[in-house]
């Protein structure tokens, strides 16, 4: 019996007769299992060998036409062709599954991107990126550690705080030192015994502390008493005065302290600069400030950081956040659209400021530096705890969204040894 010898277009003719192969899997369930063939690992030799079964069984397709005889135009395909065309079939089935393949690895490369403006204020949008684990990764174990001194913190540590200029010497940063607890010692002690054992340059500030002076407390009239030398160094800077009580304004408002009394060698007075002497300050309380981020060198985790100027409302001080000062070297702490709404609860004692976050806010890992600016600007306002109206999950590093948060007791943590 002969064999048919047909032309290329008849061959092309009748595999398109054959019954179209389709594939109807997920292309995800088609994306997860090429990902993990192609994690497996495969003998070295097994390439070659299949490359040359695969160019042996090509030639044997591509010759067959060439020795096959004519027998009849009605006589059906051989089984050689009919294999040919299941190849040709499973091939383009391959081809579907690697489209699908490439068409999911670039929408798992899209589905995260941010949108708004790309700075430190910038609003941050997620879509369809977090799956339920990732988000109980984010969320439940943290990826961020708060900044800020809070109540379980105290447990077993005692805190104090101290102002500290900043590298540059432009602003005075409020940082909490926690110290091994012992109830037997009072706030001013913990505080003069403190101050030689700070780091303020490995912590990216400039080294202030211990103050060149004898420092004194009288409970009775709330009065801290500061004795320089005639040669002390406050006096050397083109604005010594102002640097000296922005930071015993800071370092001492939150304790019982109203007045601070001067004296050089023993003598009522000192001079601070401009030869302007100065025998007493009362210390300003703090609040109605607005909270910024200043970044040290080489530091991803900002201090936050007050602002000197007060401002008439917590809505003028959120504007400030969301802009920054950049004279100072202080950056925004919040978005312009980070926070789209915020309602103040002013009855009774315990005032509650309710916010409304941004979609997909909640999903940066910075938002916890922007969360802890907004809960110390609030404290400063007198209010007692923030409440999220839109929480889109429920934990956040120790934040749970979901309930009414309650403000910090101070910034800007530093672990003391003893």
């Amino acid at each position: 019996m002969r064999r048919l010898q047909r032309s290329d277009k008849q061959l092309e003719d009748l595999l398109r007769q054959l019954p179209a192969i389709t594939d109807n899997r997920d292309p995800k369930h088609i994306f997860q299992k090429v990902s993990a063939k192609k994690k497996l690992r495969r003998p070295a030799w097994l390439f070659p060998a299949f490359a040359t079964a695969a160019a042996l069984f090509l030639v044997a397709v591509l010759a067959s036409p060439f020795v096959r005889q004519e027998n009849g135009p009605n006589e059906n395909l051989p089984m050689e062709l009919i294999t040919t065309s299941d190849d040709s079939a499973e091939s383009k089935a391959g081809r579907e599954s690697e489209k699908s393949y490439s068409n999911n690895e670039k929408q798992a490369e899209k589905s995260v991107k941010f949108t708004g403006n790309e700075k430190p204020a910038a609003k941050y949008a997620l879509e369809d990126a977090v799956q339920p684990e990732e988000e109980n990764y984010f969320a439940k174990n943290g990826m961020v550690e708060a900044t800020a001194v809070y109540p379980e913190d105290l447990k077993d540590y005692a805190s104090v705080t101290y102002a500290i200029p900043d590298a540059e010497g432009r602003v005075a940063v409020p940082v909490t030192a926690l110290v091994p607890k012992d109830d037997s010692k009072t706030w001013f002690t913990r505080f003069k015994e403190t101050m030689p054992k700070l780091t303020e340059e490995k912590w990216g500030l400039k080294d202030f502390y211990p103050l060149q002076a004898d420092i004194g407390y009288d409970p009775g009239n709330e009065t801290v008493t500061v004795d320089m030398e005639t040669g002390h160094p406050y006096k050397l800077t083109s604005k010594p005065e102002a640097a000296l009580i922005n930071i015993i304004d800071y370092s001492f408002s939150n304790v019982n302290v109203k007045n601070i009394l001067f004296s050089t060698d023993g003598r009522p007075g000192v001079e601070l600069g401009n030869k302007q002497q100065l025998e007493s300050h009362e210390v300003k309380p703090s609040g109605n400030h607005a909270y910024l981020f200043l970044y040290p060198v080489n530091s991803s985790v900002p201090y936050i950081v007050p602002t000197e100027e007060t401002f008439p409302s917590v809505e003028k001080a959120f504007k400030t956040m969301g802009l920054g000062q950049e004279s100072n070297g202080l950056e925004a702490s919040l978005s312009q659209v980070l926070v789209e709404g915020y309602i103040k609860n002013d009855e009774g004692v315990n005032q509650t400021l309710h916010i409304k976050l941004a979609d997909g806010a909640v999903f940066k890992d910075e938002f916890i530096y922007s969360l802890e600016a907004i809960l110390l600007t609030a404290k400063d306002f007198g209010f007692n705890s923030l409440k999220i109206d839109n929480p889109e999950i429920e934990n956040v590093g120790r934040f749970n969204l979901k309930e009414e948060i309650g403000m910090p007791i101070s910034p800007n943590k530093q672990l003391v040894e003893s």
